[in-house]
């Protein structure tokens, strides 16, 4: 028996179910539609470049990203894929090594510094590192932009909220209400919230970690 959003949608033999049909009945797309892939070319010059990187384990990293690409960096448990990111993110201090951004040296001394210089970053552990547990969704949406929704030194709900059910649209983030406990949500929503906090920003780039962690297919 499969739910989606929270509905039944069907009760099939499991002899008669395969993998691809399982997930479409999921997801209510086919498998085609969720791994179609872009043809489109990387051009220009890198939007980051980085050279010799060191911190905790990581010794020596250098690569470069262009716009609109995708790295991925696999390894060990404690070979530094983590740390890597937090690295560039201003979490771990730098001990050696450079940072451009569209060509331009960048100091990335604490998250604030990797925020201003156009850098999101979605840690591995959600609900330790990455979310606010004790808050509702609306302020776990807000807490990257709170600067915005502030005039003359008070806090202007209307504002956060009415940003906050037009996020909840884009991303099709299942909650309650706005002011419901982020906790009470399924961790695939909870990860939404967490993207969509970032993607807020409109950054230059975005760091994910694992960010599939706790979300079903």
């Amino acid at each position: 028996t499969i739910f989606r959003d929270g509905r039944m949608v069907a009760t099939v033999e499991s002899s008669e179910m395969d993998h691809d049909s399982l997930v479409e009945l999921i997801m209510g797309r086919r498998v085609e539609q969720l791994l179609s892939r872009s043809n489109s070319k990387v051009v220009g010059n890198p939007v980051l470049q980085v050279d010799n990187l060191a911190g905790g384990p990581v010794h020596d990293a250098s690569f470069a990203l262009q716009a609109g690409e995708i790295i991925g960096i696999g390894g060990l448990l404690g070979a530094g894929r983590s740390t890597l990111l937090k690295l560039l993110f201003g979490v771990i201090p730098i001990e050696a090594g450079t940072v451009r951004l569209d060509g331009k040296r960048v100091t990335l001394a604490s998250p604030r510094h990797a925020m201003a210089a156009g850098i999101s970053y979605q840690p591995e552990d959600r609900l330790t590192d990455a979310a606010f547990t004790d808050m509702s969704v609306v302020e776990n949406l807000g807490m990257a932009t709170t600067r915005e929704f502030f005039r003359m030194g008070r806090l202007h709900h209307r504002a956060e909220h009415r940003e906050a059910r037009a996020i909840i649209d884009t991303f099709q983030i299942k909650a309650s209400s706005l002011n419901a406990p982020f906790t009470s949500m399924s961790g695939g929503n909870q990860q939404k919230v967490v993207l969509a906090r970032w993607l807020r920003r409109t950054p230059r780039l975005l760091l994910l970690d694992e960010p599939t962690q706790g979300v079903d297919v």
